[in-house]
C-alpha cells in the first residue's frame, strides 16, 4: 500500500523504474518493491516481460491481472512485452531505452554453486545502465508457496559504506509500505558497546525522516545472528556500495549459506544515489548515458569472441567466394562495369577477418590478431592473383584505364571516411545479434575485393602500374580505417581483455597494435589530404584554361608520374586539340612540380539546330 501524504525523503524515490517480470511465479514480489520505490503521483514503473517461447502467452494473462490490480489502485504502471534473443538482453534495452533510474529484477535460489540466481540475473547485475536490486524469492518452499506482503524490513549493518546503502534501500521500501525498518549490527568478539553504537550512528545517521529501530546482537557468525532475527515474513536488505562487490558476495561462502538458510525473501542493492547525486540534472545525466552506452554482458562478450573466432580462419567457404568474388570484382574492372564491382563485394566475405581483427585488438588477444590478419592476408592474395592472371588474359581488351579502374585507384578522405562509418556499423551488427540484418550491407561497404583487383591489375600492365600504387594506399587505409572503428565501438559496448595473468601483457600489445595503426590512419590520412588539395588545384586551373568547356570528372592516380583523366564537354565549334592537351600537360607539371600524363575525354555538345542538322 502507498500512503497518500508522505513527508520528503532523505533518500529520494525514482521517476522511472523498470521491474523485470521475465519470472511470472514471482512478479508479485518484484513488481511490490518497484512500487515501494518509486516516487509518488509522478513516478511510473514498467514491468518488462521477455517471451521465450511460443507458450509463453500462457504466463501473460495472470501478469495483466496482476498490473490492472495495482494500476486500478492508483499505481501508474506499464506491461511491456519486448521479445528479444535473450531475457538479458531485453531486459537491459528496456532498462535503457525507457531511461530507467533503477532496475529491479527477481530471481530464485537455483542451489547452483556456479551460478547461484542464474546467468541472466547475473548479466544482467553485471551490464545494467543504472542501479539494480535483485529481489531472491528466497526461502524453504517458495517457489510454491503464495506472495506474502512483508511485515518488517531487517538490514544488516556495520559502519561502513554498503551499510548505508542497505538502509537507505530499506527505509524507502518500508517507508512506502508503511512497515517497521530494524537496522541489525552483529557484534564481533571484543567489541565494545560504544564501538557498537557508533557502526549503528555510522549506518543510519543520513535517515532522518523514517524511524529505523536498531539492535545490536551477539552471535558465533553472521549467518546464524541473521536467521534468529528474520521469518518468511520479513524483507532482508543487504547492500553493496559498488556492483562489482555485489559479484563477489554473489559467489561468497557467506552469501551461500545466506541463500541456502534464510526463510525470508531477500533483497542485494548496489550504488543507490545519494541525496548530492540525485537532482533533476544527474538524473538526466544519468539516462542520457545509459542510453548511450548498450553495453554487453558476459554472455554476449563469450559470443562475440566466439564468432570473431570463427571469422578469423580462413575456411575453405572463405577461400571459395574470395576467388570467386576475385574473379568478378577483375572482370568488372576491365569492363568498366558498376554492376560486377557491386556483385563482387556482395560475394567477398572480407569483412569477417577485419572484424576479427578489430576484436582481437580490443581484447588484447594476440593469436586472434594473428589468424584475423593471416586470412586477410590469404584473401588478398588469392584476388590479387586472380587480377593479374585476368589482366595478362584479358588486358589486350583495354587500351585506357576504365573508369572503375580509376575510382578504385584514387583514396581520398571521403574514402577513409566510409571505411570507418562501414566499420562501425560491421561491428555493432556483430556485437548486437538483434541487428545482425545489417551485417549484408556492410559487407558490401567494407569490401576491399576491387581494390585488390586493381592492385593485380595494374602490377601486370605499364599503363596500368601507375595505378596501383593508388589501389594499395586504398586498400591499405580502409583496412586501417575499419580496424580502428570497430575497436572504438567494441570499446563503447564494453568489450575489454579478460582478466588473467597475462591480462597486463595483452593490455600492453593491443596498446602498442593499436598506436601504431593511429600513427598509420594520421599519415595515411595527412597523404590524402594532400591529394584531395592536389586535385582540386589541378581542377582549378583546368577549369580556368578550359574556359569554354565544362569539366565534368578529374581522376588522379599516383605513382611516379601522375596519371590525370579529365572529362570535359566542349561546344562543337569550339574543340580541344592535341595541342591544348600538350599545352595544359605542361602548365599541370609546372603547378604540381612533377610528371604528369594527361588525358582528356572530350564529350562535344550540340545545339538543338545543330542537332537536327542533316
Amino acid at each position: 500500500m502507498m500512503p497518500s501524504a508522505m513527508p520528503p525523503s532523505a533518500i529520494p524515490q525514482f521517476e522511472h523504474v523498470v521491474a523485470a517480470v521475465h519470472k511470472p511465479e514471482i512478479a508479485a514480489g518484484v513488481l511490490e518493491i518497484a512500487i515501494a520505490l518509486a516516487e509518488p503521483g509522478t513516478g511510473t514503473v514498467t514491468a518488462v516481460y521477455i517471451p521465450e517461447s511460443d507458450t509463453s502467452d500462457l504466463a501473460y494473462d495472470p501478469l495483466t491481472d496482476l498490473i490492472n490490480h495495482h494500476r486500478a489502485a492508483g499505481v501508474r504502471i506499464d506491461l511491456r512485452p519486448y521479445p528479444a534473443e535473450s531475457p538479458a538482453r531485453g531486459i537491459l534495452d528496456a532498462a535503457r531505452e525507457v531511461g530507467a533510474d533503477v532496475l529491479v529484477i527477481g530471481a530464485q535460489n537455483q542451489h547452483d554453486r556456479a551460478h547461484p540466481l542464474g546467468l541472466t540475473v547475473e548479466n544482467v547485475a553485471t551490464a545494467a545502465p543504472c542501479p539494480v536490486m535483485i529481489y531472491i524469492a528466497n526461502g524453504r518452499g517458495g517457489r510454491s508457496r503464495r506472495h506474502l506482503p512483508p511485515e518488517r524490513v531487517v538490514v544488516p549493518v556495520d559502519g561502513d559504506d554498503h551499510s548505508r546503502v542497505g538502509v537507505s534501500a530499506a527505509a524507502l521500501v518500508a517507508r512506502s509500505l508503511e512497515i517497521p525498518v530494524e537496522a541489525l549490527h552483529i557484534a564481533r568478539r571484543g567489541e565494545t558497546s560504544a564501538e557498537n553504537r557508533d557502526r549503528l550512528q555510522q549506518s543510519t545517521a543520513h535517515i532522518t525522516d523514517y524511524p529505523v529501530n536498531t539492535v545490536v546482537l551477539t552471535a558465533e557468525n553472521p549467518v546464524d545472528g541473521l536467521l534468529t532475527r528474520i521469518d518468511r515474513r520479513d524483507l532482508l536488505v543487504i547492500g553493496f556500495a559498488r556492483r562489482a562487490l555485489l559479484e563477489k558476495w554473489l559467489f561468497g561462502g557467506f552469501a551461500r549459506r545466506l541463500l541456502d538458510k534464510a526463510a525470508a525473501p531477500l533483497l542485494l542493492v548496489s550504488e543507490l544515489p545519494t541525496p548530492e547525486s540525485s537532482t533533476e540534472s544527474e538524473r538526466i545525466g544519468r539516462r542520457v548515458i545509459g542510453w548511450l552506452v548498450p553495453r554487453l554482458t558476459d554472455l554476449e562478450h563469450e559470443d562475440t569472441l566466439w564468432r570473431a573466432s570463427q571469422m578469423a580462419e580462413a575456411t575453405l567457404d572463405y577461400i571459395v567466394l574470395m576467388a570467386l568474388a576475385g574473379i568478378i570484382s577483375a572482370a568488372g574492372l576491365l569492363l568498366d562495369s558498376v554492376a560486377l564491382i557491386i556483385a563482387a563485394m556482395i560475394v567477398a566475405p572480407m569483412q569477417q577477418p577485419i572484424t576479427a581483427f578489430a576484436i582481437g585488438l580490443t581484447t588484447g588477444r594476440a593469436d586472434l590478431l594473428r589468424r584475423a590478419a593471416t586470412t586477410t592476408l590469404i584473401g588478398s592474395g588469392i584476388t590479387l592473383v586472380i587480377g593479374a592472371l585476368l589482366s595478362v588474359l584479358f588486358g589486350w581488351m583495354v587500351t585506357a584505364p576504365t573508369g572503375q579502374m580509376l575510382a578504385w585507384s584514387q583514396p581520398t578522405l571521403l574514402d577513409a571516411l566510409i571505411a570507418a562509418g562501414a566499420g562501425a556499423a560491421g561491428a555493432y551488427a556483430v556485437a548486437r545479434s538483434s541487428v545482425s540484418e545489417a551485417i549484408a550491407g556492410v559487407a558490401v561497404a567494407t569490401s576491399l575485393n576491387p581494390a585488390i583487383s586493381m592492385i593485380g591489375i595494374g602490377i601486370t600492365g605499364e599503363a596500368e602500374f601507375a595505378l596501383s600504387g593508388g589501389a594499395l594506399l586504398l586498400f591499405v587505409t580502409n583496412f586501417i580505417c575499419i580496424s580502428l572503428a570497430g575497436w572504438g565501438i567494441f570499446v563503447w559496448l564494453g568489450l575489454r581483455p579478460k582478466r588473467s595473468p597475462a591480462t597486463g601483457r595483452a593490455a600492453y600489445w593491443s596498446f602498442v597494435a593499436l598506436t601504431v595503426i593511429a600513427l598509420l590512419v594520421v599519415v595515411l590520412l595527412l597523404g590524402l589530404r594532400t591529394r584531395a588539395d592536389e586535385t582540386a588545384l589541378i581542377r582549378r586551373q583546368l577549369e580556368t584554361t578550359l574556359t569554354d568547356s565544362t569539366v565534368e570528372q578529374v581522376r588522379i592516380g599516383a605513382d611516379g608520374t601522375t596519371y590525370i583523366r579529365v572529362t570535359a564537354y566542349t561546344p562543337v565549334d569550339r574543340p580541344i586539340t592535341q595541342a591544348d592537351v600538350a599545352a595544359l600537360e605542361r602548365e599541370i607539371e609546372t603547378l604540381i612540380a612533377r610528371d604528369v600524363t594527361l588525358n582528356v575525354i572530350v564529350e562535344t555538345l550540340l545545339t538543338a539546330d545543330e542537332s537536327s542538322a542533316p
